[in-house]
């Protein structure tokens, strides 16, 4: 049955249906070679042949040709040149695209539907579609997608995927790698933030080492904050021209900062983030963090983040005893610093030396004995602080409590007893002590003595 190809869309439109469906509507079941309602013999296959070459040269829309593609027999010729009727009565990329997904792997039509569909493309990404579809073992297909793809490059990025895409050593990747030094170009030239910059500097050609310079030098430029130029650093490969102008920048910027603080927290947080590595700045943020270091806390915060045994160590030491006004802290100080070293002498010096200080202002024993407790061993503080002790006690009792807490060996031991004793005022104090020296001895000889004395 013949079938008006423009009715049939006409009816496709108004019915809201596929023209295929349509077409099934409109077309009879088979009768197995039965006659017809009309007593009409079916037609021959040869006339239903040259019927469907009149529908196909007759067809002027691809809806219609595809309609005769589908409902032809497989793989026959009539299939095919439905196909081709569709290819020549595209409109679009996607009619093209169809035509292209139909036609046998590898055939003429195949490679005629892909000039078509990528005479349709028009960016970018319509471009890249038909070159992601082209059978990988089919270069002369693969090189007419990529050719068309390079055409609608309008980014150094894009240019960049198509070079990357490209057979290795062959004129497309050459003119690829032309258009993306020339983009690269143009962004380096027209960049005005860091973050640009940047991009521009990721996707300069690699082998272009003049522009990813040119591209590198603009991304400093642009930097205003050192860990701005950090950043760009860590992307550098290390040991290179590149690392070695984005240090350069780093050290410019890392010093204005330092420059610019104008308290401790200030130059503490860019002491913290001062580059690994590199003892020069973080040399010279530490001297501004303690010259702007007024509070003794802020200087132990500091040298809990310093390396022990290091140059650095000792300038915060002596810093944090500069602030140092507490016995306590003087031996805090004194615990930190590494045994023998100039800081461990410089930190007793400053916890003998508070150490007077508090005898000189203890007004009571309690005071004075509390100060005795903290002040350093065998030192000249110690020995004023137990004489304080001992000036201040009022009774025997008294004298006589800190001289048995001392140890035998100690140097004091005699000046301790010496003091008990002169606040003897009758015998039976004297005997109180006499029961804790030991027999046969020159304090149990001298206790003896003060005894007569009071007899």
């Amino acid at each position: 049955m013949y079938l008006d190809n423009i009715k049939v869309q006409r009816l496709s439109e108004l019915l809201s249906i596929s023209i295929a469906e349509v077409t099934a509507l409109l077309t009879p079941p088979a009768t197995n070679d039965t006659p017809d309602d009309n007593g009409d013999e079916p037609l021959a296959p040869e006339k239903c042949d040259d019927l469907s070459r009149q529908e196909i040269k007759q067809a002027t829309t691809f809806d219609a040709a595809y309609v005769i593609f589908e409902n032809a027999p497989a793989n026959s010729e009539l299939k095919h040149l439905a196909l081709e009727r569709c290819l020549s009565l595209c409109i679009d990329l996607q009619e093209a695209k169809t035509v292209y997904n139909d036609a046998d792997s590898g055939s003429e039509l195949q490679y005629l539907a892909i000039e078509k569909w990528l005479s349709f493309c028009t960016i970018f990404n319509e471009a890249y579609d038909a070159f992601m579809s082209t059978p990988k073992d089919n270069s002369e297909l693969q090189r007419l997608a990529l050719k068309k793809w390079l055409s609608l490059c309008t980014t150094s990025t894009e240019a960049r995927t198509v070079h990357n895409e490209a057979e290795a050593g062959s004129e497309l990747e050459h003119l690829a790698l032309e258009r993306w030094n020339d983009f690269s170009k143009q962004d380096v030239a027209l960049v005005t933030t860091l973050d640009d910059a940047r991009e521009a500097f990721e996707n300069a050609p690699e082998d272009n080492n003049a522009l990813q310079r040119l591209a590198l030098k603009k991304c400093l430029s642009l930097c205003t904050t050192s860990a701005e130029a950090q950043d760009i650093c860590d992307e550098t490969p290390t040991d290179s021209e590149f690392e070695r102008l984005a240090l350069e920048r780093l050290n410019v910027l890392f010093k204005q900062e330092l420059e610019q603080a104008t308290d401790f927290d200030e130059a503490y947080q860019i002491f913290e983030n001062a580059p690994e590595d590199n003892n020069e700045l973080e040399l010279l943020a530490l001297e501004r963090c303690l010259s702007l270091c007024t509070d003794i806390d802020d200087a132990e915060t500091i040298y809990d983040d310093t390396d022990s045994d290091s140059e650095l160590e000792l300038l915060v030491i002596k810093k944090w005893l500069a602030l140092c006004t507490d016995i306590d802290d003087a031996q805090k100080i004194h615990g930190n610093a590494p045994a023998n070293s100039e800081a461990e002498r410089l930190a007793l010096e400053k916890w003998n030396y508070l150490s007077k200080q508090a005898v000189e202002q203890a007004a009571t024993l309690e005071d004075a004995e509390e100060v005795l407790k903290n002040t350093p061993t065998d030192s000249e503080a110690e020995r004023l602080a137990l004489e304080k002790c001992l000036a201040l006690c009022i009774n025997h009792a008294e004298a006589q409590t800190i001289y048995d807490e001392l140890p035998d060996e100690s140097e004091f031991k005699w000046l301790a007893l010496e003091r008990c004793l002169s606040l003897c005022t009758d015998i039976g104090d004297a005997q109180e002590v006499y029961k804790s020296v030991s027999s046969d001895s020159e304090a149990e000889r001298l206790v003896v003595r003060r005894m007569y004395e009071l007899v």
